[in-house]
């Protein structure tokens, strides 16, 4: 008995090829990243903080994640540009120098 299969439809992300369901997996967590993110903010706003403090938690809760999709940028870039320059290092090594 054969199992029928669909056609995975393949999203590019950032150079990185996902399946359909992979794409909804990671549009999943981050929401759910958000909705802490936005869950956090609301408890430090109703709590007994002077507004100095509820500023600066402000401030972090929504700095902290950009600096870490920053960082997250700044890695795959730096992989990618490494991959590439050893890929481009041993193409060369592959040409075969034959004479004339």
């Amino acid at each position: 008995m054969e199992i029928a299969t669909f056609p995975s439809l393949i999203i590019k992300v950032g150079g990185t090829k996902l399946t359909y369901i992979e794409a909804n997996v990671l549009f999943v967590a981050a929401m759910m990243v958000l909705l802490v993110d936005l869950r956090a903010m609301d408890s430090i706003f109703r709590g007994q903080y002077t507004v100095a403090e509820k500023m600066a938690w402000g401030v972090g809760l929504l700095l902290f994640p950009v600096f870490g999709l920053a960082l997250w940028g700044i890695y795959d870039a730096e992989r990618k540009r490494v991959e590439l320059l050893k890929s481009e290092r041993f193409a060369h090594a592959r040409v075969s120098h034959q004479p004339y």
